[in-house]
């Protein structure tokens, strides 16, 4: 069955290759809209064409823009450290703001549960109210998670 899932259109009937190479509610459209992606796409294109072509001479052992492999093999070991380090700090960012949500969601429901074994027999227009309230603030919460505060 297919249906609204968030706020896009999911077909999960669609095949796997269909699903990976929608373009559409990705990231890839946001960074294609970037001039910064397509000046530093052009540069990389134009400098490596520039080397295979010959219109640019490579940097000989001695010149003070060439990098020796042993500089770069260092150079990427870094990289390759930091960008595992970030990756798991980010993963476990996520795991904690994951968390923190779904108990925030449980308290919430946990509370509208107890109001209506306490209250639902006596007064359910208050237990109606109070759900409400609290649904809505839960929501307005959420929505406002991605806004800057303007006081």
């Amino acid at each position: 069955m297919s249906g609204h899932f968030g706020t896009f259109y999911y077909d999960e009937k669609a095949g796997y290759l269909v699903t990976a190479c929608r373009l559409k509610h990705t990231v890839i459209l946001a960074v294609l809209k970037r001039r910064a992606f397509w000046i530093l796409t052009s540069f990389h294109l134009s400098v490596s064409f520039g080397l295979r072509s010959g219109f640019h001479q490579c940097l000989q052992e001695g010149d003070p823009w060439n990098i020796g492999w042993h500089s770069i093999s260092v150079i990427s070991t870094m990289t390759i450290f930091f960008e595992v380090f970030y990756t798991n700090e980010c993963w476990k960012r996520y795991n904690f703001l994951y968390a923190q949500t779904r108990q925030m969601l449980r308290t919430t429901l946990d509370f509208i549960t107890e109001l209506r074994l306490l209250v639902g027999r006596i007064s359910k227009k208050h237990l109606r109210l109070s759900a409400r309230y609290l649904l809505s603030s839960v929501m307005i919460f959420f929505y406002e998670m991605d806004d800057v505060i303007k006081d």
